[in-house]
């Protein structure tokens, strides 16, 4: 019983790490396409 909570817990925590590091890289270059266009400006 124990063991089959930890392997969900586990699963969980790689499924939302996965998520979370997709949604950086989309916001790193969001942010940095961004920044390339306001020194393109200037």
């Amino acid at each position: 019983m124990a063991t089959s909570v930890c392997s969900i817990g586990l699963l969980l925590i790689k499924k939302w790490m996965t998520i979370f590091l997709k949604k950086m890289k989309f916001m790193q270059s969001t942010l940095w396409s961004a920044l390339v266009k306001v020194k393109q400006k200037f």
